[in-house]
């Protein structure tokens, strides 16, 4: 199944929560809330937002908020119409070292014990995708719970989001990332009851170099194909312009996956290799050299086996 077909099935996977069993609590009509300025701090946990590569100096992955970005609350308990409540708010205000923003907008109060999920979807543009996927009404019997449900829209985005290799691509649209929290009034204002909730990533980053075991491997396109049966999900990477020897790729999370991985280059060389037995673990950074072959002239897809497992940063 190529990863592009998953928007789609995303979309329908959603729909099947209106008339499937479990799961989700409803709750009275007449619980359709308030609106209420907000206003609060979110954190981050081991990088958040404004990723940026590793170099000489700073060998780790740094990360800062930024104003104006969007952060959707999406709340646990149903409106009147057994839809899911988002708010959107907008990152006001971010500290000094990036680590803390706050966020302002208009919320959905309900009580003390209103749960939300703090969703971060990357560049702007996408919350209204995210937005659409979380719109469709939920019948007295869903078979997902909200979480699962938001799980699903992000991985669908994901699945339709272009890659080009390189590491502003993912801090400017790839970058999704999930928090909780529950809802508080405060005088006339609703904010969190509890400390600056941190979103974490829900997918992970992988350094790919290329080589031929000898010398870098440019290439014009890296195709990576995952999966543990015959369902296998294909992501293509391609350059914006010219080739890379490195490509910066965001991956869901696998246990024990078979990774393939297939470069071409700008005179329509083919080099491949495989990686079995391959855990990627949400909201790690990983990084690997593909020591890879060139296909045979008999056009025969010949996968170099890659040895040990991807090194975490």
């Amino acid at each position: 199944m190529n990863i592009k077909h998953i928007f789609s099935l995303a979309v329908l996977a959603v729909m099947t929560a209106a008339c499937s069993s479990e799961d989700i609590t409803q709750q009275p009509a007449s619980q359709s809330g308030q609106t209420l300025p907000f206003k609060a701090t979110i954190s981050n946990s081991a990088g958040t937002r404004g990723l940026t590569a590793p170099s000489t100096e700073n060998p780790n992955i740094t990360a800062a908020w930024e104003e104006n970005e969007k952060i959707a609350l999406v709340h646990s308990t149903l409106n009147n119409e057994n839809k899911l409540i988002v708010d959107v708010m907008t990152v006001e205000e971010v500290a000094t070292d990036g680590k803390s923003a706050t966020i302002a907008g208009t919320a959905t109060y309900i009580d003390d014990n209103d749960e939300v999920y703090l969703v971060y979807v990357g560049h702007n543009d996408n919350m209204t995708n995210f937005q659409g996927l979380l719109s469709t009404a939920l019948g007295d019997n869903s078979g997902k719970t909200i979480d699962k449900i938001i799980g699903i829209a992000l991985e669908a985005m994901l699945a339709v989001g272009t890659q080009d290799g390189t590491m502003a691509t993912i801090s400017d649209n790839l970058d999704f990332r999930l928090g909780t929290s529950k809802l508080k009034q405060t005088n006339d204002w609703a904010t969190f009851s509890t400390d600056a909730p941190t979103l974490s990533s829900q997918f992970v980053i992988w350094k790919l170099s290329l080589s031929d075991g000898s010398n870098a491997i440019n290439a014009s396109q890296l195709e990576i194909t995952c999966g543990i049966d015959s369902s296998i999900d294909t992501y293509t990477i391609t350059p914006t312009s010219g080739t890379l020897s490195e490509f910066y790729v965001v991956l869901p999370t696998s246990i024990n996956y078979t990774y393939k991985f297939k470069a071409t280059t700008s005179t329509g060389a083919n080099y491949y290799c495989s990686h079995s037995g391959v855990s990627l673990t949400a909201a790690k950074f990983y990084q690997s050299t593909l020591t890879m072959k060139l296909t045979s002239t008999s056009g025969t897809q010949d996968y170099n086996i890659v040895s040990g497992d991807p090194q975490e940063w």
